[in-house]
C-alpha cells in the first residue's frame, strides 16, 4: 500500500491489532529516512505509549517499555556485526518486540512474525509491504 503522510501509518498499525497476537516479533526494513522509527511510534502510541517517550535506540541498541502487563523492546541492529543473544531467545509473553534493520541479520526471516518494509517513493510518500510468517494468525 501507498501512504502520502506519516499520519497515515496510523490506520496501517490499528488495523494490526497488535495486542492479541501478543508475544509478537515485527522485523522492520527500510533505508535512512523511511520511516522505521516513526512506524514504532505509532505502533507503541496503538498500544498506549505516549509518542514524546519513544526515541531511537540507535546508540543504546534497545529501548524498553512497559504498559499495564505489556513489555514492548525497540531494537536497532544498524551499527551491529553481529546479533545479540537476547534476539535468538524466544519473546516472553505479552511482550511485542521490533526490530529495526532485521534485514542486516542472515536468516532473519527465522526470527521474526511479521516483516514490514517501507520504501521511499518520493518526500513523504512511502510503498508499505506487510509479510506475515505462514505460523502466524493474522485474521
Amino acid at each position: 500500500m501507498i501512504i502520502s503522510r506519516p499520519n497515515d501509518l496510523i490506520k496501517i498499525v490499528s488495523g494490526l491489532d497488535l495486542r492479541s497476537k501478543l508475544p509478537l516479533t515485527i522485523g522492520l526494513i527500510g533505508v535512512l529516512g523511511a520511516g522505521k522509527t516513526t512506524l514504532v511510534k505509532y505502533l507503541l502510541m496503538d498500544l498506549g505509549i505516549p509518542e514524546s517517550e519513544v526515541t531511537s535506540p540507535t546508540y543504546t541498541l534497545q529501548n524498553i517499555y512497559h504498559n499495564d502487563n505489556l513489555q514492548i523492546e525497540h531494537w536497532d541492529l544498524y551499527r551491529l556485526k553481529h546479533l545479540p543473544e537476547e534476539l535468538i531467545e524466544p519473546v516472553s509473553e505479552n511482550t511485542l518486540r521490533v526490530i529495526e534493520w532485521i534485514d542486516l541479520v542472515p536468516n532473519y526471516r527465522e526470527l521474526i512474525d511479521l516483516e514490514i518494509k517501507i520504501e521511499i517513493i518520493e518526500s513523504y510518500q512511502r510503498e508499505i509491504t506487510i509479510i506475515v510468517n505462514p505460523k502466524m494468525d493474522f485474521r
